[in-house]
Protein backbone atom coordinates (compact mmCIF):
# COMPACT_ATOMS: atom_id res chain seq x y z
CA UNK A 1 0.00 0.00 0.00
CA UNK A 2 1.56 3.77 -1.20
CA UNK A 3 1.80 6.01 2.12
CA UNK A 4 1.50 9.77 1.91
CA UNK A 5 2.55 12.46 3.86
CA UNK A 6 0.62 14.74 6.12
CA UNK A 7 1.25 17.92 7.92
CA UNK A 8 -1.43 19.25 10.36
CA UNK A 9 -0.71 22.37 12.75
CA UNK A 10 -1.69 22.20 16.57
CA UNK A 11 -0.41 24.06 19.32
CA UNK A 12 2.96 22.77 20.87
CA UNK A 13 1.38 21.80 24.22
CA UNK A 14 -0.74 19.94 22.46
CA UNK A 15 1.64 17.58 20.69
CA UNK A 16 3.62 17.70 23.60
CA UNK A 17 0.57 16.00 26.07
CA UNK A 18 -0.33 13.63 23.11
CA UNK A 19 3.69 12.69 22.57
CA UNK A 20 3.70 11.71 26.41
CA UNK A 21 0.46 10.35 26.14
CA UNK A 22 1.76 7.89 22.92
CA UNK A 23 4.82 6.82 24.86
CA UNK A 24 2.72 6.09 27.92
CA UNK A 25 0.66 3.46 25.82
CA UNK A 26 3.69 2.25 23.20
CA UNK A 27 2.55 4.36 20.58
CA UNK A 28 3.80 6.90 17.71
CA UNK A 29 1.85 9.84 17.17
CA UNK A 30 1.99 8.57 13.54
CA UNK A 31 0.24 4.93 14.36
CA UNK A 32 -2.56 7.20 16.19
CA UNK A 33 -3.16 8.91 13.94
CA UNK A 34 -3.54 6.00 11.41
CA UNK A 35 -5.89 4.19 13.58
CA UNK A 36 -8.37 7.47 13.97
CA UNK A 37 -8.26 7.63 10.20
CA UNK A 38 -9.09 4.10 9.96
CA UNK A 39 -11.84 4.02 12.13
CA UNK A 40 -13.20 7.59 11.04
CA UNK A 41 -13.40 6.52 7.68
CA UNK A 42 -14.53 3.00 9.27
CA UNK A 43 -17.73 3.90 10.49
CA UNK A 44 -17.95 7.31 8.43
CA UNK A 45 -17.51 9.53 11.69
CA UNK A 46 -15.74 10.36 14.81
CA UNK A 47 -16.56 6.57 16.27
CA UNK A 48 -14.50 6.19 19.79
CA UNK A 49 -13.37 8.37 22.83
CA UNK A 50 -9.38 7.87 23.46
CA UNK A 51 -8.40 7.04 26.91
CA UNK A 52 -5.57 6.34 28.56
CA UNK A 53 -5.00 2.70 30.47
CA UNK A 54 -2.33 0.70 31.76
CA UNK A 55 -1.14 -2.35 29.87
CA UNK A 56 -1.03 -5.59 31.79
CA UNK A 57 2.98 -5.79 32.41
CA UNK A 58 3.14 -9.34 30.76
CA UNK A 59 1.21 -8.24 27.08
CA UNK A 60 3.32 -5.30 27.06
CA UNK A 61 6.36 -7.95 27.38
CA UNK A 62 5.05 -10.52 25.11
CA UNK A 63 4.38 -7.53 22.41
CA UNK A 64 7.35 -6.23 22.63
CA UNK A 65 8.73 -9.58 22.03
CA UNK A 66 6.84 -10.42 19.32
CA UNK A 67 8.10 -6.70 18.10
CA UNK A 68 11.74 -8.06 18.54
CA UNK A 69 11.47 -11.02 16.57
CA UNK A 70 9.36 -9.38 13.44
CA UNK A 71 12.16 -7.00 13.25
CA UNK A 72 14.63 -9.21 13.42
CA UNK A 73 12.91 -11.34 10.69
CA UNK A 74 12.56 -8.47 8.35
CA UNK A 75 16.22 -7.92 9.09
CA UNK A 76 17.03 -11.22 8.21
CA UNK A 77 15.24 -11.45 4.75
CA UNK A 78 16.63 -7.96 3.66
CA UNK A 79 13.49 -6.59 3.70
CA UNK A 80 13.38 -2.20 4.31
CA UNK A 81 10.82 -1.56 6.99
CA UNK A 82 8.59 1.03 6.58
CA UNK A 83 8.64 4.63 7.28
CA UNK A 84 6.93 5.08 10.79
CA UNK A 85 7.09 1.89 12.20
CA UNK A 86 3.88 -0.03 10.90
CA UNK A 87 4.56 -2.67 14.10
CA UNK A 88 4.10 -0.28 16.04
CA UNK A 89 -0.02 0.40 14.78
CA UNK A 90 -0.41 -3.53 14.22
CA UNK A 91 1.31 -4.22 18.12
CA UNK A 92 -1.67 -1.70 18.94
CA UNK A 93 -4.42 -3.48 17.16
CA UNK A 94 -3.48 -6.69 19.03
CA UNK A 95 -4.38 -4.56 22.40
CA UNK A 96 -7.35 -3.44 21.69
CA UNK A 97 -8.29 -6.76 20.10
CA UNK A 98 -6.73 -7.89 23.84
CA UNK A 99 -9.01 -5.52 25.75
CA UNK A 100 -11.78 -6.03 23.76
CA UNK A 101 -12.17 -9.83 24.69
CA UNK A 102 -11.34 -9.22 28.14
CA UNK A 103 -8.21 -11.64 27.60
Amino acid sequence: MAQTTISIRIDDDLKNEAEILCSKIGLTLSAVTNVFYRQFVRTQGIPFSVTAIEVDPQIQALLQKQKTTVKRLIESVNIDPLPDDPLDEILAQRVNITRELDL
